[in-house]
C-alpha cells in the first residue's frame, strides 16, 4: 500500500494534514487535525453520519479519482494541496503506533468503497498491514503496539508507576517518578515516555521537573538545549545541534552551513575569498567575530604550561560603549592602553552595535593583572549594568590532570557552592536569568566524583566551564572519551559577570587561577567554600587583589573589598 502525506487549506485558512492511502487504483483520506503531532488520526472523513447527504457522490469520486488531487477536487473547502510521499521517519512512526493510525484507515476505506467491492479493498489492506506471516502478531494496549512477549512487562511497568505516582502525590516526593519516567521506561517496549509524561500532569498536580522537548524526547529541565528557539534534550543535541559562531547561538546541523575555511559552521553559506583575506583586517579597528587572534597576537613563550607549574591564560572581556560614543574610538583606547602585541577587540552578536570583546594573548597570570590594573577605563564604557556582559577565562589545558580538571567541574558546578561562586562571578545559572543562557551549570547527578564529572560532563559550549576548545588529543587525555575536536586546548570559565571596577575585575581573574591551584591540592570531597578561603590565606601573596576581596589579608575581616565594591550582586 502506498502512503502519501498531505498538506491544504481548509474553509477556514487553517493549514491541516491528511494521509492519503492507495491500493491499485482505490483511494481511502483520514484527516489529521492541525496541531496533532505525528499525524495520530482523530477521525475518518467519510463516516455515513457526517456526509450522509453526499455520501455516495463523494466516496465513488474518490474511488474514482486518477490522482490525489483529484480527491481534494471533491471539496469546495480545501485549497493549496501540496503532495509528499511518507519518509522513512513518519513510517517508523506509523509503524509504532500501527493499529491506532490503521483502525481509521481502514474504516475510512471501508466507507469509502461501500459496495460489493468493499470486503476484496479491506481484505487487501488488512494482508497488507497485517501480515501475520511476515511479523508476529500484535495489539493496542495504552496506545501502543504491544507484542505479547513483552505484555507483562510493559503491564507490570505501569503498575509500578501508579504506585509511584500514588506516592508522589503522598510525600510531595517527584523525583522517584521522574527517574522511573527518564530510566526505568526508555527501553520497555508497549510504553511511551511522551504519553506517560502527559497523563501523569493532565490527571495529578504534581510538578515534575521533566520537559518534553521539540524533538520528540523527554529530558530534565535542567538539561534542555536551546537550538533555534526550539527546545531540544541533550542526546539530539549532542548529536545533531552545532554552534553558529555569527549568532552565538545552536542551530540544527542542517539548518547550518560549515566554512571550511576556519572549520565552524555559520547561518550564512561561505563565499570564496582570498586566502590572506584575515591578514588584511586592521588591528586597530574592531575586528569580524571569527578572527583567529593567536594570528595576530602572540603567547608568552617564558611559561610552558604544565599540570603542576604555572601556566597559561587568555581573557575575553565583553563590554558596550554608551550612545553618541564610537566603537572604534573605545578599540583604539583599549589598544593604546593594554597594549597592542597584548589585545585586539572584536565583534560579538551577543552585544548590540556599541558592543566590544576585549581578546588577549595567552599570558601568564602576573601579566594579566599587570595590564588590566593599569587601564583606566573611560566613563562612557559600560559592562555590569548591561547584564549582558560577561567576563570568560581561557585556561591552558595542559595545565590540568584528569583529576584536577574534574575536581574543577565539581567546585564550579556543585549546588552547595552557588552563593560562593556567585558572590565572586556576580551570577550564576541557579540564580539569574542571564547566567542560564551564557553558562548553564551540569547536572548533579555527575558530580558524585571528579572522573565522572569529567566523563559524563554535558559537551555544550554555554556551560559554566566549557570544554569544546579542546583537541581530540586532549580531550583524551582529560576525559578519556573523544568527544571534543577543537582547536586551541583551553578549558574556558565563562561565569563571570564582566565588571569595569578594578576590585572586582582583578579579583575574578585571580581566583580562576587560585581555583585550578586549589584543585590540584584538595581533596574532591573538599572542594567548598571554607575549605577554599582556608587554603588561600596560605598563599595570599600570590593573590594579593582575591585575598583582599575576601578580606584574608586585613586585621578587619568585615572590612573586605566585596564589601565595598558597588558592583553588588544582587539579592535573590
Amino acid at each position: 500500500m502506498k502512503l502519501f502525506f498531505v498538506t491544504y487549506r481548509d474553509s477556514n485558512s487553517a493549514f491541516c494534514r491528511a494521509v492519503v492511502g492507495q491500493i491499485g487504483t482505490k483511494y481511502a483520506v483520514a484527516t489529521i487535525h492541525a496541531g496533532v503531532q505525528h499525524g495520530i488520526f482523530t477521525e475518518a472523513m467519510f463516516q455515513t453520519s457526517r456526509y450522509s447527504r453526499n455520501y455516495d457522490v463523494r466516496s465513488r469520486a474518490i474511488i474514482g479519482a486518477r490522482s490525489i488531487e483529484d480527491i481534494f477536487d471533491c471539496f469546495d473547502n480545501v485549497t493549496e494541496v501540496q503532495i509528499a510521499p511518507m519518509n522513512a521517519y513518519q513510517r517508523n512512526i506509523i509503524k509504532t503506533h500501527g493499529r491506532v493510525m490503521f483502525k481509521d484507515m481502514l474504516y475510512a476505506f471501508y466507507q469509502v468503497c461501500g459496495n460489493s467491492n468493499a470486503n476484496y479493498i479491506y481484505s487487501r489492506l488488512v494482508n497488507a498491514l497485517d501480515n501475520t506471516d511476515t511479523k508476529p502478531q500484535y495489539f493496542q494496549w495504552h496506545g501502543c503496539s504491544v507484542y505479547p512477549q513483552h505484555f507483562l512487562r510493559a503491564r507490570t511497568l505501569y503498575r509500578d508507576l501508579g504506585k509511584l505516582v500514588a506516592l508522589a502525590i503522598k510525600n510531595d516526593d517527584t523525583v522517584p517518578v521522574e527517574q522511573f519516567l527518564m530510566d526505568d521506561c526508555k527501553e520497555v517496549s508497549g510504553t511511551n515516555q511522551v504519553s506517560l509524561l502527559q497523563a501523569i500532569k493532565g490527571d495529578t498536580s504534581l510538578e515534575l521537573s521533566i520537559t518534553e522537548c521539540d524533538c520528540g524526547h523527554l529530558e530534565y529541565d535542567s538539561e534542555t538545549h536551546d537550538v533555534n528557539n526550539d527546545t531540544w534534550c541533550n542526546s539530539c543535541f549532542e548529536e545533531d545541534a552545532v554552534y553558529i559562531e555569527n549568532r552565538d547561538e545552536y542551530w540544527a546541523r542542517d539548518d547550518a552551513y560549515y566554512h571550511e575555511s576556519d572549520g565552524c559552521y555559520y547561518s550564512y553559506e561561505e563565499e570564496d575569498e582570498d586566502e590572506d583575506e584575515d591578514d588584511n583586517q586592521d588591528k586597530d579597528s574592531l575586528m569580524s567575530y571569527s578572527t583567529n587572534v593567536l594570528n595576530y597576537l602572540s603567547k608568552d613563550t617564558t611559561i610552558n604550561s604544565s599540570p603542576h607549574g604555572e601556566f597559561l591564560m587568555g581573557i575575553e572581556f565583553e563590554m558596550e560603549t554608551k550612545d553618541g560614543y564610537s566603537v572604534n574610538d573605545a578599540v583604539s583606547d583599549v589598544r593604546d592602553q593594554l597594549g597592542e602585541e597584548y589585545c585586539v577587540c572584536k565583534s560579538d552578536g551577543s552585544l548590540g552595535s556599541y558592543g566590544l570583546e576585549i581578546v588577549t594573548a595567552p599570558r601568564g597570570l602576573a601579566e594579566h593583572i599587570k595590564r588590566f590594573k593599569g587601564w583606566d577605563a573611560k566613563a562612557y564604557y559600560r559592562a555590569w549594568d548591561t547584564k549582558r556582559c560577561g567576563l570568560h577565562v581561557h585556561i591552558d589545558s595542559h595545565a590540568f590532570t584528569q583529576m584536577t580538571l574534574g575536581k574543577f567541574l565539581m567546585l564550579i558546578n556543585s549546588e552547595t557552592n552557588v552563593d560562593f561562586i556567585r558572590k565572586i562571578a556576580g551570577r550564576h545559572p541557579n540564580t539569574d536569568d542571564q547566567a542560564r543562557s551564557y553558562c548553564a551549570s551540569e547536572h548533579q547527578s555527575i558530580l558524585v566524583n571528579p572522573k565522572k564529572a569529567v566523563k559524563d560532563k554535558s559537551h555544550e559550549r554555554f556551560r559554566m566551564v566549557n570544554l569544546q576548545n579542546l583537541s581530540y588529543k586532549e580531550s583524551k587525555r582529560l576525559t578519556g572519551l573523544s568527544a571534543y575536536h577543537g582547536e586551541y586546548d583551553t578549558v574556558e570559565l565563562r561565569i563571570f559577570r564582566a565588571s569595569l571596577l578594578k576590585p572586582r575585575m582583578l579579583a575574578q581573574i585571580e581566583f580562576t587561577h587560585a581555583c585550578v591551584n586549589f584543585c590540584r591540592v584538595a581533596s574532591w570531597r573538599d572542594l567548598n567554600q571554607p575549605s577554599f578561603i582556608k587554603w588561600l590565606k596560605t598563599v595570599s601573596s600570590l593573590y594579593p587583589n582575591l585575598a583582599d576581596w575576601y578580606g584574608v589579608r586585613r586585621r578587619n575581616t568585615k572590612v573586605t573589598a566585596e564589601s565595598q565594591c558597588r558592583d553588588t550582586v544582587e539579592s535573590v
